[in-house]
């Protein structure tokens, strides 16, 4: 007699979830009954290296799930994330860092529903200016968040804050503030990301800089060329018609930055040039 899928042993489920490196299988496995969606727990799931990112809808006024658009099958999955109505949400390491009106912040897994809870956001220095218009400013306060590796309870968090010169704070799971980190000298961060073991930022200056998490201390590692930047600095550009903003990427073992040019409509932007510069320890490379 022929055994229903229903009936496979545990441990056989446990095999196959732990074989799956896609997350559009992961998900279609825990989709067939009760027993498979039991093993198709986020622990039992390492995706791909290779596996490209989904990127998250804007949500919908009244809808309680998340829509997540796969790069791979160029589908729209849903997903009901736990306590999330009317946060902003950033991403890193496939955890979702939810802020909410009243100064909250948590990491939230889209799959799991796991919630890490982090330091209130009126701890972080130079914070007063939230209280004039909370509801508005938590929204735009953050702006970029970072994980250093998908285990928040064993990880360190990074962000990006402020509403004038932008500053970069870190902070661990049961810390009750964040720490800021005084870059000398101070200037507006563009993006961070996590490296080889290090936390790396650009500026505004396009210079790359290098974190110190544990003495709170950064340092300028590398300066972009401006052979590389044809239109940084050109004044003959009105500077509210024109912007210029530096990403960092990790791609193919490299740290690369990426300078986006793009010209400020009424009601929109369009961007007008990528270029991209590789960054190696005694080197640089365009």
């Amino acid at each position: 007699m022929m055994t229903s899928w229903s009936e496979l042993p545990s441990d056989l489920l446990l095999l196959i979830a732990k074989r799956l490196v896609c997350m559009e299988d992961f998900l279609a496995f825990g989709a067939v009954c009760t027993s498979w969606l039991l093993a198709a727990d986020k622990n039992n799931f390492e995706p791909s290296q290779q596996q490209p990112p989904w990127l998250m809808l804007a949500k919908r006024k009244n809808k309680i799930f998340h829509e997540f658009l796969s790069l791979t099958t160029h589908k729209i999955y849903k997903l009901s994330i736990r306590d999330d109505n009317g946060k902003k949400c950033l991403a890193s390491q496939g955890w979702l860092f939810a802020i909410g009106k009243i100064f909250d912040i948590n990491f939230v897994h889209p799959l799991s529903g796991a919630r890490v809870s982090l330091p209130q956001m009126h701890t972080l220095k130079d914070s007063d200016c939230l209280f004039d218009c909370p509801a508005l400013l938590c929204f735009r306060f953050i702006y970029k968040a970072i994980l250093s590796t998908n285990n928040p309870n064993d990880s360190r968090v990074a962000i990006i804050y402020g509403s004038g010169i932008n500053k970069v704070a870190f902070c661990k799971v049961g810390d009750e503030t964040w720490k800021t980190v005084e870059a000398n000298p101070s200037c507006a961060f563009h993006d961070l990301v996590y490296y080889k073991g290090q936390f790396y930022g650009v500026d505004i200056l396009a210079r790359v800089w290098v974190y110190d998490h544990e003495v709170l201390n950064a340092q300028v590692i590398s300066t972009i060329p401006r052979e590389f930047l044809p239109n940084y600095g050109n004044s003959i550009r009105k500077p509210w018609q024109y912007f210029e903003r530096f990403y960092l990427v990790e791609s193919a073992w490299s740290l690369l930055v990426v300078s986006r040019e793009g010209k400020s409509c009424d009601h929109d932007y369009g961007d007008s040039e990528f270029l991209n510069w590789t960054w190696r320890k005694g080197c640089g490379k365009g």
